[in-house]
């Protein structure tokens, strides 16, 4: 029997879709999704070795929120005001205003618990779950074919 070595940067490559398909779809559950630029920078790689999951450095405010203090970039917040919110034009700067305001001295919807974050703590156990029981099952599956095939 030829000692064949067993598909794990296949099996990494497969539990990567699935997380990464779990952490979109928990952000367009809790309606975390704008532009869609957060949903596209959430990506995964491997090297058969290991599994990286990466998302861009602003996500972090999908999941703590932003806490007081300082004024958001008043040019994203108008931009989502016209995308979210549709004013009259006589009314984006206003409005773009107020918000900016609100999270300066209040901070996000998220950071004060008005509404739910991307839940990271879910995800993250669920990943090393699904991840460890499912490398399992495939490291079984591919070692039992392997042995049938050697008795064969």
């Amino acid at each position: 029997m030829s000692a064949k070595k067993l598909d794990s940067r296949g099996i990494l490559d497969r539990r990567g879709k699935k997380l990464v398909s779990a952490i979109k779809q928990d952000m367009v559950d809790k309606g975390l999704v704008d532009t869609g630029a957060a949903l596209r920078g959430v990506k995964y790689k491997t090297d058969g070795k290991s599994l990286t999951v990466s998302w861009l450095a602003r996500t972090k405010y999908l999941v703590l929120g932003r806490g007081p203090g300082g004024r958001p970039p008043f040019d994203l917040i108008r931009d989502w005001v016209v995308r979210k919110l549709d004013p009259p034009p006589d009314k984006v700067w206003p409005v773009a205003a107020a918000i900016c305001k609100k999270i300066e001295t209040e901070g996000t919807a998220i950071y004060r618990g008005k509404k739910k974050g991307l839940s990271i703590e879910i995800i993250r156990d669920g990943a090393v779950k699904a991840i460890t029981n499912g490398i399992r099952t495939d490291y079984k599956q591919q070692i039992s074919k392997k042995i049938k095939k050697s008795w064969r």
